[in-house]
């Protein structure tokens, strides 16, 4: 085991399990997961987790088509599906339970992707960007505050707080330069994240 570094300054260093974190990533080095249960990194509690206002960015690379890979869960007591993304084939955005559906949104074909997902309490609009590029815009849980000091895990969906993963829903490829924001950032910082 070793720590995931945090640049945001709230300390919220993760645990990186059974994970090679040396692999080649989109930019340096990434952390290449095996699609068991096995491998993923937590931050069990994380501090300060955005309640009203999110943005998650990440770069991507997987060739897999059978499991409902997962590449960000945040669970807090009761409720395992506080916020996820979920299914690389066809993302899907869950805060406290609801669910977007399918997004018509994937990035499992082989080659580095950028995904991007906003939600902002006010209105409840979810978007999903790929590679910049703004390609599904919803509603969910318009008015809800999501919970802080919950856990959160990379390439696993929860069934439990920090736990009760299923290998049909580990992620199973690279993951790299994941940044959550407890803002909805602007299309322009977007398009810049997704170009490094």
């Amino acid at each position: 085991e070793n720590e995931a570094e945090d640049v945001s300054g709230n300390n919220n260093d993760g645990t990186v399990t059974g994970t090679n974190c040396n692999a080649q990533g989109k930019v340096g080095k990434g952390c290449q997961l095996d699609g068991t249960v096995n491998q993923y990194i937590i931050l069990n509690p994380i501090k300060n987790f955005p309640s009203t206002d999110i943005t998650v960015a990440f770069f991507m690379k997987s060739s897999d088509t059978t499991k409902t890979g997962t590449p960000i869960s945040y669970a807090v007591s009761g409720q395992d599906n506080e916020f996820l993304i979920f299914d690389y084939k066809d993302f899907s955005i869950y805060i406290n339970g609801d669910a977007s559906g399918g997004t018509g949104v994937s990035g499992n074909d082989g080659i580095w992707h950028h995904i991007t997902v906003t939600w902002q309490s006010s209105d409840g609009e979810v978007k999903v960007f790929k590679d910049g590029i703004q390609t599904y815009t919803g509603t969910l849980k318009q008015g809800y505050n999501i919970i802080n000091d919950g856990a959160l895990v990379v390439g696993q969906e929860q069934d439990s707080v920090g736990g009760g993963f299923n290998p049909s829903q580990a992620f199973l490829g690279t993951i790299d330069e994941i940044v959550i924001y407890n803002e909805v950032i602007t299309l322009d910082e977007i398009q810049t994240l997704s170009s490094l």
